[in-house]
């Protein structure tokens, strides 16, 4: 199958002088940089500081995407009332089915933000990075990730039950027929849920970011400026 990326053409305007933009070269993405109009050379930075810098990018970008991904759940059921924790709309209004595909998305990218994953660097987060009042809530995705999307079958978000109904118990009188019950979780609701999910969200982003301008500053100080003293040192 053919991956596929999908590129902002738009350029970004880092301030200062600095723009990024993006272009496809030989079907691969590029990004270029100017200062003040003017291109300049892009040198990858390597080194253990740099790859668990690049490893909370990544987490970074996937909190961002998540408090995307709720934000288009939110939508879909602003407008619905629950009662109890069934919601009900008419089949031409609703699709539940991408209300689930948001939350089975959320959930998945949740836990791998505390799961070393292949490319990052063994960056992952931990559970002390969680605050206090937030721990439930993680708990309550957590599980989700590990016994809903991971391993379907062993929680309380699905159960299915066959059933069989008998006209009479004269079996002259009619056909006894058997039939299937499914009840499988949706989304998280109501909506409070939800926000709170997304509060945590933004915490653990911002804590996210604060270790990512560590890794910058560490990297500026002794991968660049170092570098740099060095080499008036030793020309």
């Amino acid at each position: 199958m053919k991956k596929l990326i999908l590129i902002n053409k738009k350029d970004t305007d880092y301030g200062d002088g600095w723009v990024a933009k993006q272009t496809i070269h030989e079907d691969a993405r590029r990004t270029e940089y100017y200062y003040e109009g003017r291109r300049i050379k892009r040198n990858v930075v390597t080194g253990r500081i740099a790859e668990q810098y690049a490893g909370y990018a990544l987490i970074e970008k996937d909190l961002r995407t998540i408090l995307r991904w709720l934000e288009k759940t939110d939508n879909f059921l602003s407008e619905v009332h629950p009662i109890g924790s069934v919601v009900i709309k008419n089949e031409e209004e609703w699709d539940s089915d991408i209300v689930k595909a948001l939350f089975v998305a959320i959930v998945s990218f949740y836990g791998r933000l505390f799961n070393s994953c292949e490319g990052r660097g063994g960056v992952k987060l931990g559970k002390e990075i969680i605050p206090k009042e937030f721990l439930s809530i993680h708990d309550e995705l957590m599980g989700y990730r590990n016994k809903f999307v991971s391993h379907a079958g062993v929680s309380n978000a699905e159960l299915v039950e066959i059933v069989c109904a008998r006209p009479s118990e004269n079996s002259i009188i009619g056909f006894p027929r058997i039939f299937i019950e499914l009840r499988q979780l949706d989304t998280i609701y109501p909506r409070d849920d939800e926000k709170t999910i997304r509060k945590l969200v933004l915490e653990l982003q911002k804590r996210v970011k604060e270790k990512m301008m560590k890794f910058h500053d560490k990297i500026h100080q002794e991968q660049i400026f170092g570098k740099s003293q060095e080499r008036k040192k030793n020309p």
